[in-house]
């Protein structure tokens, strides 16, 4: 009977060993950036079964109903690509987002017509004063199968919009391509805002798209660079009620 267990024993302790270098080889090989190897840290209460993305999301976990930040949507870093396509900086991986700040409310995975690679849109959702509102996060599955935060949707956050100024082509007028900008205050200042989005806006380069509408029904862009922890204008653009773009 002993020998038969000591048997069965010694396979079961190989497989275990197999295993166990598995998970230590996927959490041992981070993208070489310190961003990403900061990451990989902070993924040691995480076991490697659950190192893929999709794993993580079908658990059962407390959902956040908590609004976010312009601080929060400012601090995780973006996927940045290169001229050539390649990975210039890694963005904040899915369990890392999951750790911080709780599990959304939606959850899509869907197959991007720009990539082979699937994408992954987190939708969180809060109540503010009354008001519905959500931010939405889009991952893009990296080369390693861990997903990459790539992109955050922060129109409908309802980010302290209590200015009671309406955004006018005065304004629009007013800013200059290079001059450096308060986004707290711009967001906080003016009414009539579209859109508002974290994203890459040109090769190499990550900032914000923003899109402010005025009372006559037309629509202003902006793209801010965000360099060495500031932003800056980079260009704007003004749609006038024929659909008719002016860049700047």
């Amino acid at each position: 009977m002993d020998t038969v267990i000591k048997k069965l024993k010694i396979p079961g302790l190989l497989l275990l060993a197999f295993l166990l270098g598995m998970g230590l080889e996927v959490l041992s090989h981070p993208p070489k950036s310190s961003t990403a190897i900061s990451e990989i840290k902070n993924l040691s209460t995480f076991k490697a079964k659950e190192f893929q993305g999709e794993r993580l999301l079908k658990e059962t976990n407390e959902k956040k109903d908590s609004p976010w930040t312009l601080e929060q949507i400012e601090r995780f870093p973006l996927s940045i690509k290169n001229q050539n396509g390649s990975l210039k900086q890694t963005g904040s991986r899915l369990e890392t987002l999951l750790k911080e700040m709780g599990h959304p409310q939606e959850k899509v995975l869907f197959q991007s017509t720009a990539s082979k690679q699937p994408s992954l849109s987190l939708l969180y959702r809060w109540d503010d004063r009354g008001k519905g509102a959500s931010i939405r996060l889009l991952f893009s599955k990296g080369a390693d199968g861990s997903y990459l935060l790539e992109e955050i949707d922060a129109s409908l956050a309802n980010l302290d919009r209590e200015g009671n100024k309406a955004f006018s082509e005065k304004v629009y007028q007013s800013l200059e391509p290079g001059e450096k900008m308060d986004l707290k205050a711009l967001l906080g200042s003016y009414q009539g805002l579209q859109s508002f989005v974290r994203r890459q806006i040109s090769p190499d380069q990550e900032g914000f798209q923003l899109s402010f509408q005025d009372e006559k029904g037309k629509s202003y862009l902006l793209e801010i660079k965000i360099m060495d922890g500031s932003c800056y204008l980079l260009r704007k653009s003004q749609v006038d009620s024929q659909g008719i773009t002016s860049l700047t």
